[in-house]
């Protein structure tokens, strides 16, 4: 894939971003967790409590999200699915 200049009359501007801005809502579709983990990766990254330890999460994709809701949360993928509509 070849790379494309970015058009600057369209660039916008983020707010700084802070380590709170990392905190996931297993509600959502797994491929826009993996969107968000990916875009927040290395800074300020995504983190989860497991077994009461912070762990980082580094880059996703789908399998990997749903492998991670269930194991956070102990929905099966198809529960994740059915809660996402």
């Amino acid at each position: 894939m070849p790379f494309v200049d970015q058009d600057e009359t369209a660039a916008t501007y983020c707010r700084r971003l802070v380590k709170e801005d990392g905190a996931l809502d297993f509600s959502a579709p797994a491929a826009t967790l993996a969107a968000r983990m990916n875009g927040l990766f290395p800074w300020p990254a995504c983190t989860i409590e497991f077994n009461g330890q912070p762990v980082k999460i580094g880059l996703a994709d789908v399998a990997a999200v749903l492998a991670l809701v269930k194991l956070s949360t102990g929905m099966t993928a198809v529960e994740h699915s059915v809660g996402s509509r």
